[in-house]
């Protein structure tokens, strides 16, 4: 009789036998990963034991397979052989039929065809799983077939409008596109949730104010308007003839507003940024002040005071595009460009500029 302790069976390490499964068009082939994972399974005594082999099967999914996991029904993640059947699906020889240059790239294009709006912002995990599955789309599509750059302008098209501003200038790769957004933490989507609500309400207000105000009109029942104040406003006077029916003592004096002269705008320096961290942060104080200081601007900036242009942006009046602040094309082909449109105040003021600049050339020029 032997008295040498007995063997005991090796044990297997499930990274030394079977890799992750990441769901890259360059991992291995799912077939055959899943064979691997079917000889891990004997290897380990667990074949027999499908809450065991269910509890691997998911470990092993990481990445753009994991969000693939999540996203399946409570009832197919809890049967082994109804998540190997859609795992097949998505990852076998039943996409493999379909899986070309084109076909990846239309899949990028399904998924950011349709425009996000700030709905898409309340579930803030439905989103943060719609940014990874547009990375890994776009991930798969080969840049020889079409451009990264162009997929980059795609994805940016489908942001919700009120989310631009809080990513800046549009970078020129998809995966720095998308990861700005997921590197915002989720008080920012809270924030532009909360200010759209904000803004809806006082749009609802003031269309309840409206439906009152015609019907008040069409019934007649408009309050009177206030008299005319009748304080002098002006200082300047100038001689009025009496109104027929005086008793002839004379001319009156009639209060006359006094001319206004036209802005110079080339005299106002104007509030412009380097395209830098610092550059960025000194212009969201001065749009912050700037709007503490002219709370009822909304639209058309005033000429006599300057407004806070974008930082990177060209100087006002000086033949740039009023979209985006740039030179090298006009307005009306901006929107093909790769430029990031301004907002629509710092557009009216460029506007409005540019025109006070050309008619005090025109002036000059009489």
């Amino acid at each position: 009789m032997s008295l040498s302790p007995p063997v005991s069976k090796p044990t297997v390490a499930v990274n030394s036998m079977i890799p992750k499964f990441t769901g890259s068009v360059r991992d291995v082939d799912a077939q055959s990963w899943l064979e691997d994972f079917e000889i891990f399974c004997l290897d380990r005594g667990i074949d027999d034991h499908p809450a065991q082999k269910l509890k691997y099967f998911k470990a092993l999914m990481t990445e753009s397979a994991r969000d693939w996991l999540s996203k399946q029904s409570p009832s197919t993640k809890g049967d082994f052989e109804l998540l190997e059947a859609a795992f097949l699906l998505q990852y076998g020889d039943a996409r493999k039929v379909r899986d070309t240059p084109a076909t990846r790239y239309q899949d990028f294009q399904d998924t950011v065809k349709t425009p996000k709006t700030i709905e898409d912002l309340r579930d803030v995990k439905a989103w943060r799983l719609w940014l990874a599955d547009v990375l890994d789309l776009a991930t798969k599509v080969d840049t020889s077939f079409v451009s990264e750059e162009y997929m980059t302008i795609q994805f940016w098209t489908a942001l919700p409008e009120g989310l631009l501003s809080h990513l800046g200038t549009m970078p020129k790769s998809i995966s720095e596109a998308v990861n700005l957004c997921r590197a915002l933490p989720t008080t920012v989507y809270e924030k532009v949730v909360a200010t759209h609500d904000e803004l809806a309400k006082v749009s609802t207000r003031l269309n309840d104010i409206t439906v009152i105000l015609n019907n008040l009109r069409r019934r007649g029942s408009l309050p009177p308007t206030p008299p005319e104040e009748k304080r002098p406003r002006f200082e300047t006077l100038s001689p009025s003839p009496s109104p027929s029916g005086s008793d002839g003592k004379g001319d009156t004096l009639r209060i006359m507003p006094p001319p206004t002269l036209p802005v110079n705008v080339s005299t106002i320096p104007q509030l412009m940024f380097p395209d830098m961290d610092k550059g960025h942060q000194d212009y969201q104080e001065a749009l912050k002040k700037y709007r503490m200081q002219h709370p009822r601007v909304h639209l058309q900036p005033p000429l006599t005071h300057a407004y806070p242009l974008y930082p990177g942006t060209e100087h006002p009046g000086t033949g740039e595009c009023h979209r985006c602040g740039k030179k090298g094309h006009q307005y009306r082909f901006c929107k093909g460009t790769n430029e990031r449109a301004l907002d629509q105040a710092e557009q009216n003021y460029r506007r409005m500029f540019s025109q006070a600049v050309m008619q005090q050339r025109g002036q000059g020029n009489q």
